[in-house]
């Protein structure tokens, strides 16, 4: 297997695989973090975490007792602090940044705690970016909001199209039904549409519980839908007539149990979606969905070797095709802290053209284990590229206990993955490399046989594809029967910054 060669398109990346140890690609420390500079206990500073080109948002909906939206701004490659800023008529208690949404220089604003139709009957914001500060364009009440409705539990913006739902509306005599109203701005101005039922009336299902759109169609996930078997969550799919939202579809996983809360969380790229579904089968899972011809079908099932019972990795999911996040706040952290769980992990996955690949995952690093409750990573996640945000709403800061912090990833080691872990000698390994710079070179290097270090040899170069990926195909000579090759491949994730993979093994009978 492998023939040997000596030459290779970067020099200096050569010496690197030859010479550097791998890097660990499991767990890794963040490369910045955020806070809220004046915050205080259990101010949620990180519930959610948007990123969208040179601009992020952070929210934290327990900010002064009431909840605030931090900016920030990329300017020459750091992100800076910009503004702070609330809704013109929030209160106290009103958690103003419970949810949010950001499409470029628009960002809508969930307080779903609002008390302006009565008690907890919830309200959004839409501000507007005008090149230097968010400023407020209007805030929207439901047309028919009553109490306890919160309205805004969830929001999703596509230009000139807005989402919001509203999973504790009643259905007349029936609690917790919810409902989806839909708003477009029409000459700048934002203004009703259309209000969505389910056509479940069902207590309880919480339709609403999440929402996403193109701008062409909208998804709105129940968590507790029953599907006629078990209490598993569904997606529904609504479409546009140029008059009208109507149901175009309801789907659900080919493999739903009992509360495993499908739809807690999803993210909708193009024709793809990704659904949460943090209490599948213990530990939890994120489905992918596509569409073709108009019609939601599932691809793939996205579970990690690592993930334990309660870890809840797909709480919070974000899609970057062909990169999947995913967040797992109850993950046990390093250290431990007191609750033996809930410090939380970010996970980041890999499509490699014909499975998902557990490429990388950050657990948190800072946990007290003098302090309670644990800072649970994974709350919510965002990815722009190769940076990957987490929120960890409980995390200790330097300003106050459980204050809430974010961290900010990047992933700098290489992808890599035997995808063909057993093969018999004389048949093709197929190996996966992803992460670097598209077109640049790659290198695979020998580290080990039969788990004793090798001195690290070279075995293979080539160019990396235009997604800065390559799967290859390479063979392996009969005589190699009974070995078990340790590997490790490299290559230029950012311009002047090699990274190395974590060390893979084949076993060849």
């Amino acid at each position: 297997m492998f023939s040997a060669t000596t030459r290779f398109g970067a020099v200096t990346l050569a010496a690197a695989l030859l010479t550097a140890p791998a890097w660990s690609q499991a767990v890794g420390g963040w490369d910045q973090s955020f806070i809220d500079p004046t915050g205080n206990s259990f101010g949620s500073f990180g519930r959610e975490v948007l990123v969208q080109g040179d601009n992020m948002l952070i929210t934290a909906n327990g900010a002064n007792n009431q909840g605030s939206v931090f900016a920030l701004r990329r300017v020459g490659g750091v992100w800076t602090p910009m503004q702070e800023f609330t809704g013109s008529t929030t209160a106290q208690g009103d958690f103003f940044g419970m949810t949010a949404a950001l499409d470029g220089n628009q960002a809508v604003i969930g307080a779903t705690q609002d008390d302006d139709l009565g008690s907890n009957s919830g309200s959004v914001f839409v501000f507007d970016y005008n090149g230097t500060n968010w400023v407020e364009n209007t805030q929207l009440l439901a047309p028919d909001g009553d109490a306890s409705d919160r309205f805004g539990s969830s929001v999703a913006l596509s230009g000139d199209l807005l989402v919001v739902g509203s999973p504790s509306d009643e259905l007349g005599a029936i609690n917790n039904v919810g409902s989806v109203y839909v708003y477009r701005k029409v000459g700048g101005n934002w203004t009703f549409e259309q209000k969505i039922i389910s056509s479940l009336a069902l207590p309880s299902i919480q339709f609403g519980w999440d929402v996403q759109t193109d701008g062409t169609t909208i998804l709105a996930s129940t968590v507790e839908d029953d599907n006629g078997i078990n209490a598993t969550g569904s997606v529904s799919a609504y479409s546009f007539n140029g008059a009208t939202w109507s149901l175009a579809q309801r789907f659900f996983p080919s493999d739903g149990g009992q509360l495993d809360w499908f739809g807690w969380d999803m993210d909708l790229e193009g024709e793809r979606l990704a659904v949460g579904s943090p209490k599948h089968n213990g530990a939890g899972a994120v489905y992918l969905f596509e569409r073709q011809g108009g019609t939601w079908t599932e691809l793939d099932k996205v579970v990690s070797a690592t993930t334990v019972a309660d870890d809840g990795l797909g709480w919070a999911v974000d899609l970057q095709w062909p990169v999947l996040v995913a967040g797992a706040p109850g993950a046990v952290g390093i250290p431990a802290s007191p609750a033996g769980g809930f410090d939380g992990s970010v996970y980041k996955f890999n499509f490699t053209g014909t499975q998902w690949v557990d490429v990388q995952h950050w657990v948190s690093g800072d946990v007290d284990v003098t302090s309670f409750p644990p800072p649970q990573l994974g709350t919510s996640v965002a990815i722009d590229g190769k940076t990957v945000l987490g929120g960890a709403l409980f995390a200790n800061t330097t300003v106050a206990k459980n204050a809430g912090r974010v961290y900010r990833f990047e992933s700098k080691p290489i992808g890599f993955q035997i995808l063909t872990p057993t093969i018999t000698a004389g048949q093709n390994a197929q190996l996966g490399i992803w992460g670097g710079i598209p077109g640049q070179p790659y290198g695979l290097a020998l580290t080990g046989i039969n788990g004793v270090p090798y001195p690290v040899f070279l075995v293979s170069q080539g160019s990396l594809g235009m997604d800065g990926s390559v799967i290859l195909d390479i063979p392996s000579p009969v005589a190699f029967a009974g070995l078990n090759l340790t590997l490790v491949a490299g290559a230029l994730w950012q311009p002047g910054q090699i990274g190395i993979s974590k060390e893979q093994t084949i076993q060849i009978q």
